[in-house]
Parts: C-alpha cells; sequence; structure tokens
C-alpha cells in the first residue's frame, strides 16, 4: 500500500473515466491502451472506461520500468516491452489500473493479489522513476548473490573475470 502512496495510482474515476478536478496526474502519462496506441491524457472519458477493461491491452510506456521489465517472462508486450497493467472486465474498484498485470512474471510488490512474500520491488522502483521520483538503486551488487537485474555477483573479488562491479 506505501506504492500507492507514492504515486502508483491513477487519479480517474474509472466508472466516468473523469480526471479528478480536470487535471493530468502523474501516473495516467505513461498509461497506453495498446490496441488504439492512445495515451491516457488524450484519450475521452469514455475511451478511459474503455481502455480500463481491457486485460493485457492497457500499458506502461515509461522507459525505465520498461528496461527493467526485460527480465519478464510474462505480463508486458514482447514487441515493445511495455508492461501489462491490470485492467480486468468487469473493473475491480481498488485493484484496476493501479497494479501491474495478476500475469505478471516473476511476480512484483505491486500485484493485485497478495501472494505471499514478495521482496522484489526492482520493477516498481523504475516505475516511479519513471513517474519523477529520484530513486537510488540499492547497494546489493557485490553481496555474493546475484539479485534481480544483476547478471553475476562474485562479491567482486576476482578483477577480470567478467563480473565487474555493475554486476
Amino acid at each position: 500500500e506505501l506504492g500507492h502512496g507514492l504515486g502508483f495510482l491513477e487519479l480517474v474515476n474509472l466508472k466516468t473515466g473523469e480526471k479528478l478536478f480536470g487535471f493530468d496526474d502523474a501516473f495516467m502519462r505513461f498509461l497506453e491502451d495498446q490496441s488504439t496506441g492512445e495515451l491516457y491524457p488524450d484519450m475521452t472519458d469514455q475511451e478511459r472506461v474503455a481502455a480500463s477493461t481491457k486485460t493485457s491491452n492497457l500499458q506502461w510506456t515509461g522507459e525505465k520500468a520498461i528496461r527493467v521489465g526485460e527480465a519478464l517472462v510474462r505480463g508486458k508486450d514482447e514487441q515493445t516491452g511495455q508492461i501489462e497493467l491490470y485492467a480486468p472486465e468487469p473493473l475491480s474498484p481498488g485493484a484496476s489500473v493501479s497494479h501491474f498485470n495478476d500475469t505478471l512474471s516473476p511476480n512484483e510488490v505491486m500485484s493485485p493479489f497478495y501472494t505471499g512474500p514478495n521482496h522484489n520491488i526492482e520493477l516498481t522502483l523504475a516505475l516511479f522513476a519513471d513517474i519523477g521520483w529520484q530513486v537510488k538503486k540499492a547497494e546489493l551488487c557485490g553481496n555474493g548473490t546475484v539479485d534481480p537485474g544483476e547478471v553475476c555477483d562474485d562479491e567482486n573479488r576476482t578483477a577480470g573475470d567478467g563480473c565487474d562491479q555493475t554486476c
């Protein structure tokens, strides 16, 4: 729930498509109906309602999340790399649009349903960076464990082995 408080949410009335006070919010600027190619802020109210119930067609277009999402097995568009958001038919109050798609794999912390303890926040952090947060990457590289986003991690003990300080 902390993610929602930091801006991982749309401020649109999903039943009417109306923007809160008529303004675009930071989150909606990166939402696209993949079937039409139209961004959320440019849609009519009716188009926003329709886009919010198109499973796998409502996608996140932010560059940072797309880059991190390259490691996803499911939950992204194979051609664009855009991340699918949760947009079920019918709308699910409190869950629709403000979560990654429930098919996302590997699972992320901002999934619409609790699936057990999950400490994978890399994609969520990238989304925050897309909407304007200054996100400092955790200092995990060099801990001897291959964490999400790392190719290798040998605690950086052996120089020249192809596994450097950026893992």
